[in-house]
């Protein structure tokens, strides 16, 4: 075997999948390490990490000779390998060292392993931390590394990994991850401007957005790119599912859409959205460009009892490209919220204080968002809001025995509530209208009166006094009753004055 210099080798590409990665290690016998680091906010486990030793390795100063740790004429025998024979196995990587090719041998190396049980000499890491495993006790060699992290069935991350240096018998090398992800999930009220939570007023149609990638699918023949999407009931899915890539309309043609109610679990009523990219594999060469994908629902009454509704977004991808594997990114969550507004009719009188304890049943109202009245329907004592097209519409709001209105479903904005009728034995409210702004400060509804400051919560006051005004309220029947008292009292007080006037003025004639 011909010596060599050893020179740092990059032997994969980051990528979604995880081969094992060839790596040489450079130390006198039995005396190295080799620490692997992941990014902070990935967690490794050293259980799943192995170093097989494909050849055995011995230094001249700065030179190496290497000689197969195992019986390669079996994995260049096997069709498609026959190409690394050039004019060796070591001939090949040195060849290729500079060049994406590598990859190829990568994969058929694993492969090879694979197929062989692991059959090979290999150490196990220990943990150092959660981001950190190493490798004790190596001598020269040029080992295969695997990571089997997802349940042992693959290869779940492929990462780029330079060869240590020679100088050094403790190396360390970083692990680059980039499994697919949903990288996010948002939410807008127009379709134009997205967030993480928006706020709606039920019957609203709110727009979802998710942003992903196309995968790096080397040494793949065929890959599984799925999202799949959870909204919570109160949430109804309008069937409009849209893609770009790289900002251009992607086909639905490549992409199945199915969604189905979801049966059980925390979104039970729900709706499970799933889009299979059946035609991801031909967007090989666009690995790495943004997709998007656009859809809209409706904010239903079913999002009453959670004042909201949210949607979440997973992947589902390959991740063995020997095998069936798949994995699952972390949930991405975007969140609707709708408010709610309580209203108390209540006893002033005296100075009583607002409560239900002296709270007032059969205050009537209306609520307008503007010049628009709104409709509601009434479910156990609570008012959701509704549209006109909704045949079971109301459009009054009448106080409970505590004097109480419930509301569920509005947005942020500004309202009018307009008394239509008071409790019997009581006048009508002295503010009426009364404009009431509902707002949110950090997901803390805040409820603005007139002119009144701003406070957290969701409840309005409504006083109501006694006496004063006549029944009716002051309706004109009442008013032309007091008129005609005023004119007989009038016309009395006039004959009254007459009268005395011309019994004064017959007393002076008499006394003349």
């Amino acid at each position: 075997m011909k010596l060599r210099k050893i020179i740092p080798l990059i032997l994969a590409l980051a990528m979604t999948l995880a081969f094992a990665l060839p790596m040489s290690v450079s130390a006198a016998g039995e005396n190295a390490t080799l620490t692997i680091n992941a990014p902070n906010n990935y967690v490794i486990d050293s259980a799943n990490f192995t170093a097989y030793k494909l050849f055995d390795a011995s230094a001249s100063g700065e030179n190496y000779s290497y000689v197969p740790a195992i019986d390669f004429t079996a994995f260049l025998g096997v069709e498609g390998n026959e190409g690394f024979v050039d004019p060796d196995l070591l001939g090949y990587i040195d060849a290729h060292r500079d060049e994406g090719d590598l990859i190829d041998l990568n994969i058929a190396l694993t492969a090879f392993a694979k197929d062989h049980g692991f059959d090979l000499t290999k150490k196990t890491a220990t943990q150092i931390d959660a981001n950190s495993v190493k490798f004790t006790g190596l001598d020269y060699g040029y080992y295969l590394v695997v990571d089997t992290s997802s349940g042992g069935k693959g290869f779940s991350n492929l990462y780029t990994v330079e060869a240590p240096s020679q100088e050094n018998n403790n190396n360390t090398v970083q692990l680059k991850v980039d499994l697919p992800t949903i990288t996010d999930k948002q939410v807008s009220k127009d379709g134009e401007t997205y967030d993480s939570s928006i706020d709606a007023k039920i019957g609203d149609t709110v727009y979802f957005e998710i942003t992903t990638k196309v995968p790096a699918m080397e040494g793949y023949t065929s890959y599984e790119f799925i999202v799949v999407d959870e909204m919570s009931k109160g949430l109804s899915f309008n069937d409009d599912v849209s893609v770009t890539i790289n900002a251009v309309g992607y086909a639905s043609t490549n992409y199945d859409v199915t969604h189905n109610p979801i049966a059980s679990g925390p979104k039970e009523g729900g709706t499970k959205i799933e889009i299979d990219f059946v035609n991801i594999f031909a967007q090989k060469v666009n690995a790495g460009k943004v997709i998007v994908i656009t859809y809209s629902a409706v904010l239903t009454a079913a999002a009453a009892d959670s004042l909201g509704a949210d949607n979440s977004a997973t992947l589902k991808y390959s991740n063995d490209p020997y095998d069936e594997g798949t994995g699952s990114s972390e949930a991405k969550i975007a969140d609707v919220e709708t408010f709610k507004l309580d209203i108390l009719a209540y006893d002033a009188n005296g100075g009583k204080a607002a409560s239900t304890t002296n709270g007032l049943e059969n205050a009537k109202f209306n609520l307008f968002d503007g010049a628009k009245k709104l409709w509601f329907i009434e479910d156990g004592g609570k008012y959701i809001v509704t549209d006109a097209a909704d045949e079971n519409k109301i459009d009054t709001l009448v106080s409970d025995g505590d004097g109480m209105i419930y509301i569920i479903g509005l947005d942020i904005g500004t309202y009018s509530l307009q008394e239509t009728l008071p409790p019997e034995g009581f006048n009508e409210t002295a503010t009426n209208p009364i404009e009431i702004v509902i707002s949110s400060t950090e997901g803390v509804p805040h409820i603005k009166v007139g002119n009144n400051a701003a406070e957290a919560g969701s409840q309005v006051n409504v006083p109501h006094m006694s006496g004063g005004i006549l029944p009716g309220t002051g309706g004109i029947g009442a008013v032309k009753v007091v008129l005609g008292g005023c004119a007989l009292m009038g016309l009395a007080a006039f004959g009254f004055a007459f009268f005395v006037r011309r019994k004064r003025r017959a007393g002076a004639m008499q006394a003349a």
